[in-house]
């Protein structure tokens, strides 16, 4: 009935794509899914007639909280990235990556190709001699090459996707191997202009919005978002 009489709901995703309970890199996973499927499916049963509009979520940078793998983990990052979430018992050390392409590309595979793309903490940029990131791994295992459906250029590995479906074992292969891999890190300069750009040509699509701080003050549209 609320979703009947209200103009705008918003749904938010509390977990990243790659803690996916189906499509993450088990054991470092939520036991629930974190894809747009649970809001789809409630607009489905409540509102069917209503119209939705997804904007998917990437950093400027790669984050995890606690264990699990992060190839493109950076320690000049921490000094560099100001961030509400803290060391806690539960998850341990909040850790920082350069921006991963590979990764990237999954996590919009999985999640289906949004109507927007924004880039979050955009302001790191100002704090950084240049920006770098990985367009693909290098001395990537025998699971990847023989039982994902990978794609290779120049020897490294720039995409993939699980087989469906796969059991917890062989899935733990797959984050064993995404643990040990050597992300091939390529840098541009750190400004604003040229970062939307490389990212926009790493991902395959354009960058809507981008976000310079912790309030909807500090978000910019670059592109013109359908009505």
């Amino acid at each position: 009935r609320w979703l009947g009489e209200t103009d705008c709901a918003v749904f938010e995703g509390a977990q990243g794509v790659l803690l996916d309970a189906e499509a993450g890199f088990h054991p470092y996973t939520t036991w629930s899914r974190s894809t747009t499927e649970n809001a789809v499916s409630l607009l489905r049963e409540y509102q069917p007639h209503a119209q939705s509009f997804q904007i998917g979520v990437l950093r400027a940078y790669a984050m995890r909280h606690g264990p699990g793998p992060l190839p493109t983990e950076a320690d000049e990052l921490r000094a560099l990235v100001s961030e509400h979430n803290q060391h806690n018992a539960w998850q341990g050390d909040v850790r920082y990556g350069w921006f991963d392409a590979v990764l990237a590309r999954y996590a919009l595979q999985v999640a289906g190709v949004p109507d927007a793309l924004l880039v979050t903490h955009m302001d790191v940029l100002s704090k950084l001699p240049s920006w770098k990131y990985s367009s693909g791994y290098q001395h990537v295992g025998p699971v990847f090459r023989s039982l994902a459906q990978s794609m290779f250029i120049n020897d490294r590995l720039s995409q993939f996707h699980f087989p469906v479906p796969l059991d917890l074992a062989r899935r733990e292969q797959f984050t064993h191997e995404l643990s040990t891999t050597t992300p091939f890190l390529e840098e541009c300069p750190a400004d604003e202009v040229t970062v939307v750009e490389t990212l926009q040509t790493l991902i395959g699509q354009a960058v809507g919005l981008i976000s310079t701080g912790p309030t909807h003050k500090h978000i910019r549209t670059l592109d013109a978002l359908p009505d």
